[in-house]
């Protein structure tokens, strides 16, 4: 008698309670469930009192949704966190541009004293 594997049975089934800063990430773990041709699946448990939705989403468009979840419209959950992860990476990309900026600021300041090591 041998045992099935995990393909035999459906794949991996991959369930993300959380979702990341950037879009890239989740869809690396989404990408986790069927590598190389397996078969697998994923779903995202969303919540618009996640913790991204309350930093990045705007707050007059979560006073909107709420509005619309408590009249039984359906709030577009995944819309609504892809808008937020693109104000994140949005956000974090203008830090990194304000580092590296700080970063050229620094070198031409420190550029009398010699060659930087």
């Amino acid at each position: 008698m041998t045992e099935s594997g995990v393909a035999d049975k459906g794949g991996l089934h991959v369930i993300a309670a959380d979702r990341n800063e950037a879009q890239r990430i989740d869809r690396q773990l989404f990408g986790r469930c069927g590598r190389q041709g397996d078969p697998g699946s994923f779903e995202a448990i969303l919540s618009l009192e996640d913790a991204l939705l309350k930093k990045y989403f705007p707050p007059t468009l979560t006073v909107l949704t709420s509005v619309l979840a408590r009249l039984g419209i359906p709030v577009p959950g995944l819309l609504m966190m892809r808008i937020a992860q693109r104000l994140a990476e949005r956000h974090h990309a203008k830090l990194r541009h304000n580092l590296l900026s700080v970063d050229e600021k620094l070198k031409e300041t420190m550029a009398f004293s010699g060659p930087i090591e």
